[in-house]
């Protein structure tokens, strides 16, 4: 529904969780949400009200984003920065003009943020 190059669906409710990811990072906490919608069961359909609360985030002020124009248009530029850049899969993260797709390699995250544990 929020991807046009896509001919059928692939997540069901990709889109919301994608404004839920965006609207918990407008109250800080993109990453825990991002780590709760991974952790859900293929196919599950999320519960924002419960999710905020796991994610320690106001929730009324959390469901009252994720209905607002600005997580859908934040939503849309994201989805034509993917269709730009050729993005073909989730994750991937462009680095310096590198994409990598699933995970950074090690001396990548090492050059950018310096020694890993």
């Amino acid at each position: 529904e929020c991807n046009p190059a896509l001919q059928r669906q692939m997540h069901a409710g990709a889109c919301l969780m994608a404004r839920m990811s965006y609207c918990a990072g407008v109250q800080g906490q993109f990453w825990k949400m991002n780590d709760l919608l991974f952790g859900l069961p293929r196919g599950t359909t999320p519960d924002p009200g419960n999710l905020a609360a796991e994610a320690g985030l106001n929730a009324q002020r959390f469901l009252e984003c994720i209905d607002a124009p600005a997580a859908t248009a934040h939503v849309q530029t994201d989805v034509q920065e993917r269709l730009r850049l050729k993005i073909s899969g989730t994750p991937t993260f462009v680095i310096d003009g590198e994409m990598y797709v699933g995970q950074i390699p090690p001396e990548v995250l090492e050059r950018h943020l310096g020694p890993q544990p």
